[in-house]
Order: C-alpha cells, then structure tokens, then sequence
C-alpha cells in the first residue's frame, strides 16, 4: 500500500514539471514535499523556513496558489477561509 502511495504521490511531482514555467518547479516541488510534515505539527500555519533555510513567503507566492489552483492542496490564507 506504502509503495503505491508513493508511486502516485512521485506521479503528481513529475507532472509538476510538464505545467508550471520551468522555473516555478522546484518551488512547486518543496512546497509539495514538505505538505506532510507540516500538517503533523500542533501548529498548522505552513513555514516556508522549514523548506529552504531563510525562505520567506513572497519568495513562494506563485507556487503555493499553483497547487491550490491545480487542486492538489487546500489553503486558508491569512484565514481567508473563516467563518
């Protein structure tokens, strides 16, 4: 069961490259990889530091819409989503 998880979850990574400008992938990519880590902490707000030593969200704030837009993730920015 783990293996073919894996395989779907390296499925969508590889996909990332064939839509997104060229450049925007390996944003894409960390974001993507660090989505399970992030979620298991206590804390849920998503800290681009632990993707890239230093990073800030602005240097990201293409590739986390794009995969909202693509549907593969949910995000409540800046609690957008409240009710």
């Amino acid at each position: 069961m783990q293996e073919a998880l894996s395989g779907i979850l390296g499925a969508y990574e590889r996909d990332f490259a064939k839509h997104p400008h060229i450049s925007e992938f390996p944003k894409i990519s960390r974001i993507w990889k660090y989505i399970p880590s992030q979620l298991a902490r206590e804390n849920k707000k998503f800290m681009y530091k632990v993707v890239k030593e230093g990073a800030r969200a602005r240097e990201y704030e293409d590739a986390l819409p794009w995969l909202v837009d693509a549907r593969l993730v949910h995000a409540d920015i800046a609690g957008k989503n409240d009710t």
